[in-house]
């Protein structure tokens, strides 16, 4: 009963963090343009762009063009 326990508040403790992460989210561009997403940017670390939807489409962005990510209110 004791390790059922420990394994739920592990289970619990390691998918409050996604909660947040999966949000609309906007993306600055460092010529001005914003982007709103509807889903949270993920980094490809072997491409060097980040990946997110908007508008019903996958985009990519070079992680160079992007001023910040925020997310969205």
């Amino acid at each position: 009963m004791k390790t059922r326990n420990v394994l739920g508040a592990a289970l619990l403790l390691s998918v409050i963090p996604l909660i947040g992460c999966s949000g609309p989210a906007i993306v600055t561009l460092k010529d001005g343009r914003e982007l709103k997403t509807t889903d949270s940017p993920e980094y490809e670390e072997e491409t060097g762009f980040y990946r997110f939807e908007r508008y019903g489409r996958r985009m990519r962005v070079s992680e160079d063009a992007i001023l910040s990510i925020r997310d969205a209110d």
